[in-house]
Formats: structure tokens, C-alpha cells, sequence
């Protein structure tokens, strides 16, 4: 588990919030080659009880009314004409992908290697019938994004998924159920 961004050489600000509210911040300079650095953050260097990591490169900044563009993961973008803009996600970001244009310089930073912290680690699937609940599917330790269990065919007038667990975050979020 590692993040990964490249660009070329400068200057990281890592910033760090725990689940306590306790912040560290770190500096680090990375050496590039040619145009380009590539930033790797040591999985031992991640908390266990990490709410939060921030990366932030000494270049990833533009004046106000400056040309150029930034864009985010949801595809949200937007201009340089706000006085002390900062945009931060407000909610967990499934793409790590982030990019920005100033007249300086351009860059593209892909996060890698970390698990979706709201991803359902561990969960059991459960239908009932005549009033009865079976479980029909288990899972744990699932990286993935979308799930899908096969079980045998059977009429039911319910299903119920219990999530145990997740990958960081305190509260699961399953956005779509199909059932067929």
C-alpha cells in the first residue's frame, strides 16, 4: 500500500489528521529525473488510524486570475479567479485522479495502491422466506468495488446485507442493490 503521483522534481507537504484530530505534517523533497519525480509514500509510514493523508506539491498553486484549469475526480473543474481558493472532496474519492494548468507548469497525479476506505471489507448477504432469513453469500477482505453474488434461484420477500467491516471509514456505503 503505497501512494504514487508523478510529476517532476519539487517539494511534498504531507499532512496527516488522525481518527483523535491529531495533525503531523512532513516536507519532503524528491529528486527527479528530467521532467519527472515520482512520489511513493511507504506503507509504514501510514497510521494505522489514519482519518486523512494530504499530498501536496510546492507547485500546486496558482494566483488569482491566472490562465489555466484545474480538474478533480468527479469532474468537477474550474478557473483561478477566487481569492484563496482551496477545493477539497467532501466526500471519498473512487478515481485518485487530480490535474491542473497554470501558466507555469501542468501536471496529472494518479493515487495508487490504497484501499477505498468506505469499500465493504466484510458483509454477509441474507434473504428471507416465508419468514425465514438464509444466508446466501459471505464475503471478507474485498477490495472490490462492485460485488456480485450468485446464489440459487428461490422466492423471497427480502434481502438483507450486514456489513461487519470496512476499510478505514466508520460507516459502509452501498449505493446500488439489484436483485433479479
Amino acid at each position: 500500500m503505497m501512494f504514487c503521483l508523478a510529476f517532476f522534481a519539487a517539494m511534498f507537504m504531507v499532512e496527516t489528521v488522525l481518527d483523535d484530530g491529531v495533525k503531523t505534517s512532513e516536507t519532503v523533497e524528491v529528486p527527479g529525473s528530467g521532467d519527472v519525480v515520482r512520489f511513493v509514500w511507504p506503507k509504514a509510514k501510514v497510521p494505522a488510524n489514519f482519518k486523512s493523508i494530504t499530498v501536496t506539491p510546492d507547485f500546486a498553486s496558482a494566483k488569482k486570475g491566472e490562465e489555466g484549469y484545474w480538474v478533480m475526480p468527479d469532474n468537477t473543474y474550474g478557473t483561478f479567479r477566487l481569492d484563496k481558493g482551496l477545493y477539497r472532496q467532501s466526500w471519498h474519492i473512487f478515481m485518485p485522479m487530480f490535474g491542473m494548468k497554470t501558466p507555469r507548469t501542468a501536471y496529472c497525479a494518479i493515487v495508487s495502491g490504497m484501499p477505498h476506505s468506505l469499500a465493504v471489507e466484510a458483509k454477509a448477504v441474507e434473504v428471507r422466506s416465508d419468514g425465514a432469513w438464509t444466508q446466501v453469500a459471505s464475503e471478507m477482505e474485498n477490495w472490490r468495488r462492485m460485488v456480485r453474488h450468485r446464489f440459487e434461484k428461490r422466492k423471497i420477500d427480502a434481502v438483507r446485507i450486514t456489513c461487519f467491516e470496512t476499510w478505514g471509514d466508520s460507516s459502509a456505503q452501498i449505493f446500488e442493490v439489484r436483485v433479479y
